[in-house]
């Protein structure tokens, strides 16, 4: 997370395989300058995150629900996301799902 805490959030959904720094400065700069909180983080198995293992079955479903926990955790009532490829896909699921977080 970069950026104030009480600053109007955006989320960065990263593809599969494809961790959070992914997102460049190139960006994550400009948002910070326009006053957003910027929130990049790793999918399960990806990145710097938990290993669930070849044989863990999760859905696109549990992904969004990683992502609201992790905006509870960081005191975040409602974020903008943008998404890449998988990423994309997460963020349509958690329009549905959570679109008062949304």
């Amino acid at each position: 997370s970069a950026g104030a805490d009480d600053a109007p959030t955006v989320v960065l959904l990263a593809g599969a395989d494809s961790p959070g720094f992914r997102w460049t400065a190139a960006v994550v700069a400009p948002l910070l300058d326009s006053g957003y909180r910027v929130i990049r983080f790793d999918h399960r198995d990806c990145g710097r995150s938990t290993r669930f293992g070849a044989d863990a079955a999760y859905r696109l479903d549990d992904l969004a629900a990683d992502v609201i926990g992790l905006l509870d955790h960081l005191g975040c009532d409602r974020a903008h996301l943008v998404g890449h490829s998988m990423g994309a896909m997460v963020a349509q699921v958690m329009a549905l799902d959570f679109g008062d977080r949304v």
